[in-house]
Parts: C-alpha cells; structure tokens; sequence
C-alpha cells in the first residue's frame, strides 16, 4: 500500500497530465510525428519489450509476476536488454499491459511512455558524471590562501539566514564575523567557489551552533561533504520547522548564486549528502524544483506502476515497487 507522501505525489502527477492535455493532433505536431510514425514506433516498442522479455526465459503472465522477474534480472545482470526492460517496466502506463487497441489511445501512451523512459535515461546518465565530479570534489585538496572576503556576500549570508528562527534566535556579531570566515574560505578555492549554494546552507544549518557562540570559528568545509541523517521518522513539531528551515535556506541560496554555481553539483549534493530532501518528499506538498536523489525518482515511478498498474494489495510477499527500488541500487 502507498503512504502518504506517495499518493501526493501521484495526485500531483495525476494534476500535471491534466494541465498538459493537448488536442491529439497538436500532440502530434508538437513531437514532430504523424500518426503512422508514431504508431509504427508504440508497436515496435511493444514488440521488443515482450521479445525480450522472452529472451530471458521471463513468461508474460500478468504485470505484477514480470516486475519482479525484471527486478530480479536486473540485479544480476546488467546490459542494454536488462536496463531496456528495466526502465521500460518502470514507465509503463498501460502500453505495455493495458490491452490497448485504440491507435489514438496507443500512440498517446508511447508518447508519454517515451517521455519518461528518456527522463529516466537522462537521470542516470546524469547520476554517473555527477558521482565522478563528486569524487573528484571530495579528492580535492583545497586552496584557502586567499585573505580577500567578499563584503556583499558577507551581509546577505547574514540577511537570509537571520530571517530563519533557528538563527534569529541567537544571532549575534559573532556570527557575522563567522560568516566572513566562511566566505573568505569558499571563494578562495575555485572549484569550492562553484557550489557555494550548498556549502554555504550546509555550515550555517549544521555548525549554527558553533557558527553563533564561537568567536573567530572556521569551519572545517570538508566535513560537510559527508552524509548527514537527520530524524525525520518523526515529527515532534519543532523539527518540522527546522528540516522545512535548512530546505528554505538553500533553495533560497540556490537562486541567489544560480549564475555563477554549478547548480547540478550542488543540487547533487544537497540531495546525497543528508536526509533533507527525502524527508521533504515524505512529509511536504511536492516540487519539481527541490533536488531528488536518483533513488527516489526510482521509488516515485515505481510507486505510481504500483498504484495504478499492478493488482499488489501489500498483504504478502515483496512489493513490486520494492522490488524495482531495490533493483535501482544497480544502475550505476
């Protein structure tokens, strides 16, 4: 069965198919097909995926039993067939198993099968250079000499931040001198420079407490390059607020500094490095515009197969959108 968070979140994907409803010929028109095309592509796609289903021995026996024989196989083997059926499963809207043999119908389901198979595919192909750059982030060895610190910087850190309680509470000059340390550091290192939206939001919400009482504290910027885990399998109320605080904090950062950051990596690491953003996901109204990590886009899809696609009730046995999560973990 679907908790909450997931069922927001279906409802929302359910609201966005809405708004983007077009009149099928302008669909057409606007993904640059017409309808033999497009028709000719939705059954060759159906025809590879139940050939290769065969291929590996796995019966078309109802979509719930070829989920998990695909979670299966991809566990233990992983090429170009095994991520075809992978993805392709985990896009599924009923092109595959929902009987269709209306055209119109089928073509509108390919094309937003592909849709998402091509999202997918770009995540993780993103994921793979994104982890590479973070390895090499992490390998660095950073360069601190400079002794300049950028004023402006400086003032707005102290602006932003003391607009959240958790900083507000406490504030002081201490703090604004702290914070001048911190931007003195960051810009000194070129590379460190380029994500500042999430270095700067990780000090102030996991050191504040050092960053507000300890005079002339510099922050050891490497440490926040490390995994987090916040509580977030409760809400105490006061948590609630301060986990909502921290995601504010650097989507607020994240805009401010969008044209001189490398927004990908420092959405990558805001995303991996704690638990804020699953926590978000689980607990708050969802955005396209929060970082997600590659697994829970994986779960989301798998989810929403779950829900509207498979007969799983959640009363025995591994779930089939379990399953696929778990499977994900060999994507890369």
């Amino acid at each position: 069965m679907l908790d909450e968070d997931e069922e927001k979140e279906i409802d929302r994907l359910i609201d966005e198919a809405a708004d983007e409803y077009l009149p099928f010929g302008e669909l057409l028109k606007q993904n640059g097909t017409t309808f033999e095309e497009a028709l000719s592509e939705a059954e060759s796609l159906q025809c590879r995926f139940f050939d290769t289903l065969s291929s590996y021995g796995i019966k078309h026996s109802g979509i719930d039993h070829v989920c998990l024989e695909i979670a299966d196989l991809f566990k233990r083997i992983q090429n170009d067939d095994t991520l075809f059926l992978y993805i392709s499963i985990l896009s599924e809207n009923g092109l595959l198993f929902g009987g269709i043999t209306d055209d119109e119908q089928k073509i509108s389901l390919w094309l937003e099968h592909r849709r998402h198979t091509e999202y997918i595919r770009e995540r993780i192909r993103a994921e793979r250079i994104l982890r590479r750059r973070f390895d090499a982030l992490t390998a660095h060895t950073p360069d601190f000499s400079s002794a300049a610190c950028s004023k402006d910087e400086q003032a707005f850190l102290y602006n932003i931040s003391s607009e959240h309680r958790f900083i507000a509470k406490h504030i002081s000059s201490i703090y604004f001198e702290n914070l001048g340390e911190l931007v003195r550091k960051v810009n000194s290192d070129a590379l460190y420079s380029r994500i500042k939206p999430y270095i700067y939001s990780a000090v102030i919400s996991r050191k504040h407490k050092y960053m507000l009482t300890r005079r002339h504290y510099s922050p050891n910027i490497r440490s926040v390059f490390k995994r987090t885990e916040y509580r977030i399998d409760r809400d105490n109320g006061k948590n609630f607020d301060t986990y909502e605080a921290y995601i504010e904090l650097y989507m607020q950062l994240r805009e401010h500094f969008a044209d001189v950051s490398d927004t990908a990596l420092s959405d990558h690491c805001f995303a991996g490095l704690s638990s804020l953003s699953d926590w978000f996901y689980e607990n708050c109204e969802p955005t396209a515009e929060l970082p997600m990590t590659l697994r829970r886009v994986i779960e989301t899809f798998a989810a929403f197969l779950e829900f509207w696609h498979t007969g799983y009730d959640g009363s025995s046995g591994i779930s089939v959108k379990d399953a696929l999560t778990e499977a994900g973990e060999f994507l890369l």
